[in-house]
């Protein structure tokens, strides 16, 4: 199974912010910050409007471009413990 990882640039750099598709449920997405938290699962227009927010709380400046670099990562299966 390969899942979809979205990096968010803006301008030439890029933010630690990152949209990644949920393993579990299709067409879902959680926005990945670089300081380890983890957003509740919404449709990928709300995760990139999210991500924005993020890395820019303030919002965009008038020249600032946003760029989102798309990235398909193999993912292991999930291996439950017996109990």
């Amino acid at each position: 199974m390969t899942a979809r990882t979205i990096r968010l640039y803006i301008g030439k750099g890029f933010t630690g912010v990152t949209v990644r598709q949920d393993a579990n449920w299709p067409g879902m997405w959680r926005v990945h910050s670089p300081d380890g938290r983890v957003s509740d699962m919404v449709n990928l227009t709300r995760a990139k409007d999210a991500a924005v927010y993020c890395a820019r709380p303030r919002g965009l400046g008038g020249t600032e471009i946003v760029r989102w670099d798309r990235r398909e990562t193999r993912t292991e299966p999930v291996v439950e413990a017996a109990e």
